[in-house]
């Protein structure tokens, strides 16, 4: 059995209120090549086909676009499954089910049945069938709370033990798993990522060849110590500037029952690239404004090429109170970068640990809060957001308390 595995598609996102559309649409439309290329039994894309559970008419005509543009570079006997992330909904994902399928696309936006339901006929009816290719888990996002006990094990040795023909059995999911390398992800934690519990892989029980893993956006592969193998294909396109490594989708093949997959990435390259101006930690403002500039000429110190139109600018800046970001800074970055065709998107501020506990640290308590004056309030709230307080900031408050001390 082939399959291509790719997930995370995030349509919809908006970049620093950048719409991203066009983006997506050729991302979408490198899938369909690559599908005419590679002649994969099947499609499976695990979970977080849109950015949200509310997409707009646009994001929703465009995947119907992709889909049949995928379709034909298939053909009518590649099987497409589309599995609900947590991004999605699961009803709007299920809303055109029956249509769909006779389309041989499949969508599965929940799992039926709850903490009541056998394991076995909630997985019998998200099992698919390739003939004489394998069999197909498709399970969408659902959390913890929603499922039986020992869901997982019991789903997965229910279905291999029903097809117990020698064909390769694939489990599609989307979750956290406790080992993966979350480089990219701001909400990630030793417990949790993207507010999804971390589980263990060997929790998730064993008989299958392959698991076809969505969520988190760096493509890995992880083996599991019962000679499990899952993989984490990753988004095909960067949802942040922190997802600063290749993205793609993944070829995988499986001979048959217990053979272990042969796994291939395939590249995606983005319409729009990301930089970060100012390296990982940071550069005093008027540094950063000099690597802009030296970026768009191409005379940066590592010899990269100048920055392609419409690049997406972060700029990194060294937490200094002493040097504070000013509005005139920002302005002067957004006019570089307007210039010069790129787009700029933000000042993110740097923090060395130290400062970092420093701020967690200044907590005041109710009696101090009612001594400080609303300027000093509002300063410290400013600074402790990384944001620019100048004196004709001070002076238009102060203007506006006057105003409201006269009501």
């Amino acid at each position: 059995m082939k399959i291509l595995h790719t997930s995370d598609w995030h349509i919809g996102q908006t970049f620093m209120s950048w719409d991203r559309l066009p983006e997506q649409r050729k991302m979408l439309s490198d899938i369909a090549r690559i599908i005419s290329e590679e002649h994969p039994d099947a499609l499976l894309v695990s979970g977080d086909i849109f950015d949200t559970s509310t997409p707009s008419a646009a994001a929703q005509t465009m995947l119907s676009e992709a889909l049949v543009e995928m379709r034909e570079a298939g053909g009518r006997d590649m099987l497409m499954i589309l599995t609900a992330g947590n991004h999605d909904s699961p009803s709007r994902h299920e809303a055109h089910a029956p249509l769909m399928s006779r389309l041989g696309i499949e969508t599965i936006g929940s799992l039926h049945g709850g903490c009541a339901g056998d394991p076995g006929e909630m997985a019998d009816a998200v099992t698919f069938t390739i003939k004489g290719k394998g069999h197909i888990l498709a399970l969408p996002f659902a959390h913890s709370r929603n499922l039986p006990d020992d869901f997982f094990p019991l789903a997965i040795a229910h279905t291999r033990d029903s097809h117990d023909d020698g064909l390769p059995l694939v489990v599609m999911a989307h979750l956290s798993v406790a080992s993966a390398d979350t480089t990219g992800h701001s909400n990630a934690g030793e417990t949790t990522v993207g507010g999804i519990d971390c589980v263990g892989l060997d929790t998730l029980g064993s008989g299958y060849d392959y698991m076809a893993l969505g969520h988190i956006h760096r493509h890995q592969t992880m083996h599991g110590g019962n000679g499990t193998t899952a993989r984490y294909c990753g988004t095909p396109l960067a949802v942040s500037f922190d997802e600063a490594y290749e993205h793609s989708v993944s070829i995988v093949e499986i001979k048959h029952r217990g053979a272990e997959p042969q796994i291939t990435t395939v590249t995606i390259s983005p319409a729009i690239p990301l930089a970060t101006i100012g390296g990982r930690s940071g550069v005093s403002p008027s540094e950063a404004l000099i690597q802009l500039q030296e970026a768009i000429e191409g005379n940066a110190a590592d010899n990269a090429a100048p920055l392609p139109f419409g690049t997406y600018i972060r700029l990194n800046i060294a937490y200094d109170p002493e040097n504070p970001v000013t509005t005139d800074f920002q302005q002067q970055a957004e006019k570089i970068c307007s210039d010069a065709g790129l787009r700029f998107c933000k000042v993110n501020i740097v923090r060395k640990a130290t400062d970092r506990k420093v701020a967690d640290e200044d907590i005041m308590t109710v009696e101090e809060l009612r001594e400080v004056s609303p300027l000093d309030l509002a300063k410290s709230y400013a600074i402790s957001q990384d944001k620019p307080w100048t004196d004709g900031m001070a002076a238009l408050l102060e203007e506006i308390m006057e105003e409201t001390d006269n009501l």
